[in-house]
Protein backbone atom coordinates (compact mmCIF):
# COMPACT_ATOMS: atom_id res chain seq x y z
CA UNK A 1 0.00 0.00 0.00
CA UNK A 2 1.45 3.37 -1.15
CA UNK A 3 -0.10 6.53 0.64
CA UNK A 4 0.62 9.91 -1.01
CA UNK A 5 0.93 13.44 0.89
CA UNK A 6 0.81 16.69 -0.17
CA UNK A 7 1.82 19.98 2.38
CA UNK A 8 2.64 23.13 1.52
CA UNK A 9 4.21 25.67 4.34
CA UNK A 10 4.04 29.58 3.19
CA UNK A 11 6.98 31.87 4.44
CA UNK A 12 6.89 35.72 4.34
CA UNK A 13 9.45 38.27 5.82
CA UNK A 14 9.81 42.25 5.28
CA UNK A 15 11.90 44.22 6.39
CA UNK A 16 11.55 48.58 6.73
CA UNK A 17 8.87 50.82 6.74
CA UNK A 18 6.59 51.23 4.03
CA UNK A 19 3.48 53.67 3.43
CA UNK A 20 1.12 54.22 0.94
CA UNK A 21 -1.83 52.73 -1.01
CA UNK A 22 -2.76 50.06 -3.35
CA UNK A 23 -6.20 49.51 -4.96
CA UNK A 24 -6.84 46.78 -7.70
CA UNK A 25 -10.43 45.88 -8.53
CA UNK A 26 -12.68 43.18 -10.02
CA UNK A 27 -15.97 43.75 -12.03
CA UNK A 28 -18.18 41.02 -12.76
CA UNK A 29 -22.15 39.34 -12.54
CA UNK A 30 -22.08 36.22 -11.06
CA UNK A 31 -24.85 33.57 -11.51
CA UNK A 32 -25.46 31.15 -8.80
CA UNK A 33 -27.46 28.22 -8.57
CA UNK A 34 -28.00 26.20 -5.68
CA UNK A 35 -30.62 22.94 -5.86
CA UNK A 36 -31.20 21.34 -2.25
CA UNK A 37 -33.14 18.08 -1.98
CA UNK A 38 -33.93 15.77 0.88
CA UNK A 39 -34.71 12.43 0.72
CA UNK A 40 -35.77 10.03 3.81
CA UNK A 41 -33.58 7.24 2.35
CA UNK A 42 -30.26 9.15 1.55
CA UNK A 43 -30.55 12.06 3.90
CA UNK A 44 -30.34 15.49 2.44
CA UNK A 45 -28.36 16.40 -0.75
CA UNK A 46 -27.00 19.94 -1.78
CA UNK A 47 -25.56 21.38 -5.19
CA UNK A 48 -24.36 24.86 -5.51
CA UNK A 49 -23.13 26.36 -8.84
CA UNK A 50 -21.78 29.24 -9.52
CA UNK A 51 -20.82 31.44 -13.12
CA UNK A 52 -18.84 34.29 -13.34
CA UNK A 53 -19.54 36.41 -16.75
CA UNK A 54 -18.02 40.00 -17.96
CA UNK A 55 -15.45 39.43 -15.72
CA UNK A 56 -13.10 43.09 -16.09
CA UNK A 57 -9.87 43.49 -14.06
CA UNK A 58 -8.69 46.79 -12.99
CA UNK A 59 -4.22 46.63 -12.49
CA UNK A 60 -3.04 47.84 -9.59
CA UNK A 61 -2.63 51.22 -8.71
CA UNK A 62 -0.21 52.26 -5.94
CA UNK A 63 1.61 55.15 -4.08
CA UNK A 64 4.44 54.01 -1.98
CA UNK A 65 6.89 55.78 0.08
CA UNK A 66 9.73 54.41 1.56
CA UNK A 67 13.51 54.85 1.71
CA UNK A 68 13.95 51.03 1.63
CA UNK A 69 11.52 48.46 1.88
CA UNK A 70 12.03 44.38 0.73
CA UNK A 71 9.11 41.97 1.06
CA UNK A 72 10.18 38.30 0.43
CA UNK A 73 7.81 34.79 0.60
CA UNK A 74 9.25 30.99 0.20
CA UNK A 75 6.64 28.61 -0.68
CA UNK A 76 7.76 25.28 0.50
CA UNK A 77 5.51 22.66 -1.38
CA UNK A 78 6.21 19.18 -0.58
CA UNK A 79 4.90 15.70 -2.18
CA UNK A 80 5.67 12.60 -0.23
CA UNK A 81 5.30 8.55 -0.50
CA UNK A 82 4.64 6.65 2.30
CA UNK A 83 4.29 2.64 2.26
CA UNK A 84 6.31 -0.76 1.07
CA UNK A 85 8.44 -0.94 -1.52
CA UNK A 86 9.07 -4.10 -2.72
CA UNK A 87 11.16 -5.87 0.37
CA UNK A 88 11.29 -2.66 2.19
CA UNK A 89 8.36 -1.61 4.79
CA UNK A 90 7.42 1.13 6.48
CA UNK A 91 9.20 3.51 4.06
CA UNK A 92 9.01 7.07 2.98
CA UNK A 93 9.88 8.95 -0.33
CA UNK A 94 9.80 12.55 -0.42
CA UNK A 95 10.61 15.64 -3.01
CA UNK A 96 10.09 19.20 -1.73
CA UNK A 97 10.54 23.02 -3.63
CA UNK A 98 11.32 26.30 -2.10
CA UNK A 99 10.46 28.73 -4.89
CA UNK A 100 11.30 32.32 -3.89
CA UNK A 101 10.11 35.85 -4.54
CA UNK A 102 11.28 38.34 -3.53
CA UNK A 103 10.14 42.62 -4.03
CA UNK A 104 12.21 45.27 -2.83
CA UNK A 105 11.30 48.67 -2.92
CA UNK A 106 14.00 51.39 -2.50
CA UNK A 107 14.68 55.10 -2.62
CA UNK A 108 17.11 55.61 -5.53
CA UNK A 109 20.05 57.30 -2.70
CA UNK A 110 19.14 54.88 -0.38
CA UNK A 111 20.95 51.96 -1.91
CA UNK A 112 20.31 48.01 -0.64
CA UNK A 113 19.23 48.53 2.74
CA UNK A 114 20.31 52.10 2.98
CA UNK A 115 24.15 50.93 2.28
CA UNK A 116 25.44 52.59 -0.45
CA UNK A 117 28.56 53.79 -2.50
CA UNK A 118 26.60 57.16 -2.58
CA UNK A 119 25.41 58.19 0.93
CA UNK A 120 22.23 58.44 2.05
CA UNK A 121 20.70 61.48 2.36
CA UNK A 122 17.91 62.89 4.57
CA UNK A 123 15.68 65.61 4.72
CA UNK A 124 16.98 68.21 7.62
CA UNK A 125 14.29 70.38 9.39
CA UNK A 126 14.90 72.52 11.92
CA UNK A 127 12.07 74.38 13.82
CA UNK A 128 12.28 76.45 16.59
CA UNK A 129 8.76 77.03 18.36
CA UNK A 130 9.68 78.17 21.87
CA UNK A 131 11.79 80.79 23.32
CA UNK A 132 12.49 81.24 26.80
CA UNK A 133 14.60 83.21 29.54
CA UNK A 134 14.75 86.68 27.51
CA UNK A 135 13.62 89.54 28.62
CA UNK A 136 9.86 90.72 28.61
CA UNK A 137 8.70 93.45 26.51
CA UNK A 138 10.61 93.30 23.64
CA UNK A 139 10.00 91.36 20.11
CA UNK A 140 11.94 87.89 18.70
CA UNK A 141 12.42 86.13 16.13
CA UNK A 142 14.98 83.12 15.65
CA UNK A 143 17.42 82.97 12.79
CA UNK A 144 19.15 79.33 12.07
CA UNK A 145 21.58 78.38 9.80
CA UNK A 146 22.16 75.07 9.05
CA UNK A 147 23.68 72.75 5.77
CA UNK A 148 24.37 76.29 4.06
CA UNK A 149 20.85 77.49 4.59
CA UNK A 150 19.94 80.78 6.79
CA UNK A 151 15.97 80.56 7.63
CA UNK A 152 14.11 82.85 10.00
CA UNK A 153 10.81 82.78 11.84
CA UNK A 154 8.49 85.55 11.97
CA UNK A 155 9.10 88.35 14.76
CA UNK A 156 6.96 87.48 18.31
CA UNK A 157 6.07 89.56 21.10
CA UNK A 158 7.92 88.25 24.07
CA UNK A 159 5.12 88.14 27.56
CA UNK A 160 7.79 85.63 28.97
CA UNK A 161 7.88 83.21 26.22
CA UNK A 162 7.78 83.44 22.80
CA UNK A 163 6.04 80.70 21.20
CA UNK A 164 6.50 80.64 16.80
CA UNK A 165 3.90 78.76 15.02
CA UNK A 166 5.51 79.24 11.61
CA UNK A 167 4.81 77.27 8.31
CA UNK A 168 7.15 74.02 9.44
CA UNK A 169 7.85 73.66 5.70
CA UNK A 170 9.36 76.62 5.75
CA UNK A 171 12.05 75.38 7.53
CA UNK A 172 13.52 72.47 5.08
CA UNK A 173 17.24 72.70 5.03
CA UNK A 174 17.65 70.56 2.02
CA UNK A 175 19.09 67.06 2.50
CA UNK A 176 21.75 65.86 4.31
CA UNK A 177 24.23 62.47 5.05
CA UNK A 178 24.15 61.35 9.32
CA UNK A 179 28.51 62.12 8.16
CA UNK A 180 27.46 65.99 7.49
CA UNK A 181 24.54 65.94 10.32
CA UNK A 182 27.71 64.50 12.98
CA UNK A 183 30.73 67.22 11.24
Amino acid sequence: TIKPGFSCKLRAYHVGLLRGSLRVGLKTKLYMRGLMSFDTNTGAQANFSARAVHLEFLPPMWMLFTDHFELGVMLEPELTLKGGFGEMKDMQLGFALRPYFNISVMHPEAGALGNSEVPYQAPLAIYPFRAVGLPAGRNYAVRVTANSVTKQTSVKANFGSVEFNDNVQDFFFGRISEKGLLA
